[in-house]
């Protein structure tokens, strides 16, 4: 019921985040050709911490402290979002900020807790790297949207699995606050995602991804959250490798991910993009439902295949070797 709750009030607060007028206006690297409202992450958020609030109050959760913590750096992400979404903070102050609430929830114990001296270091990574992922991911619209839904949706089902209430409960809401959001932000898209949604949302699906890995048990289970986040992975670091080989700073913003190579290379449509991502993101969503079943051996072969496949893929693709024919090209069609 409550994240029946989640999603109608997602409904009602997404298209009120429009009348805020925080506009994200076209230039070379974007999709759009028109000004269009951000900040729709608070449609998302708003009622998603609505429902972690009556999860804390009313329900007998396995661990109050660790949900508050959630809770609270949560809307800090959020709270950073709409101020960036509104004046543009520069690169270094938000990844200050990331660090800091990322050690919040590192010193309140939310950290992978199966992988020895290395459970810091790895948490730590894990989070910085998702934050900007799903930053990063967030260029056609509906795809990061669609994303954080597909994997919301995923954890939930594990934590069914798993038998965890809690991460179904989490998950549920998350992915309820994502389809809500996604009926304004499908192509063509009423309002983006913005900042005040991709920081909270690639922070959330850490965290989830965290306490999933620890309730499975097993040292080689901190790879599940990253089977079923591998496509922002991945983007994230087919962006660093060809910046890297191509000599430009790893931080600089670029047209030239991996969502829009399949447009300005292959021809495919706008919408056909996000839908094919989705599509790809279900598979490996189904394939980390595999993996949660096997044994260590066939879970280290599994990864082994998906990393190949991907390999090969970005080879057969030429997401590495493009950067330079596809700089100055434009989307020669749209649905």
């Amino acid at each position: 019921m409550i994240a029946i709750a989640v999603f109608g009030t997602s409904l009602i607060i997404t298209p009120l985040a429009i009348k805020l007028h925080i506009i994200d206006t076209p230039n070379e690297r974007k999709i759009h050709d028109k000004p269009v409202a951000k900040a729709g992450g608070l449609g998302i958020f708003i009622p998603f911490l609505i429902g972690m609030a009556c999860l804390i109050l009313f329900h007998k959760v396995v661990n109050r402290t660790d949900n508050l913590v959630f809770s609270i750096v949560t809307a800090l992400f959020v709270i950073v979002g709409v101020i960036d979404d509104r004046v543009e903070l520069k690169a270094r102050y938000k990844l200050i900020l990331q660090v800091s609430f990322s050690c919040i929830s590192i010193a309140f114990g939310i950290i992978f807790k199966n992988l020895g001296r290395f459970n810091i270091p790895v948490t730590f990574l894990w989070y910085i790297g998702m934050i900007n992922g799903i930053n990063l991911i967030d260029g056609l619209d509906g795809l990061s949207g669609g994303i954080g839904f597909i994997s919301a949706l995923t954890f939930g089902i594990i934590g069914l699995l798993l038998n965890h209430s809690e991460i179904f409960m989490v998950s549920l809401f998350l992915a309820a606050g994502c389809l809500g959001f996604l009926v304004y932000n499908f192509y063509p898209a009423k309002i983006f995602m913005g900042d005040t949604g991709s920081l909270p949302l690639g922070y959330a699906l850490a965290s989830i991804g965290i306490i999933v890995s620890n309730a499975s048990g097993f040292a080689v289970d901190f790879l599940l959250p990253g089977i079923v986040l591998c496509i922002p992975i991945y983007d994230t670091m087919l962006a660093m490798i060809r910046r890297k080989l191509n000599h430009k700073p790893l931080f600089e913003p670029d047209r030239n991910h991996f969502y829009n190579l399949l447009m300005d290379i292959h021809g495919i449509s706008h919408r056909n993009t996000v839908v094919l991502i989705y599509a790809v993101n279900v598979v490996v969503s189904a394939v980390a439902l595999i993996f949660l079943r096997l044994g260590m051996i066939f879970k280290l072969l599994l990864v082994l295949l998906l990393i190949t496949v991907a390999a090969v893929l970005t080879i057969l693709l030429r997401f590495i070797t493009v950067d330079k024919k596809c700089s100055d090209m434009q989307v020669s069609k749209q649905l």
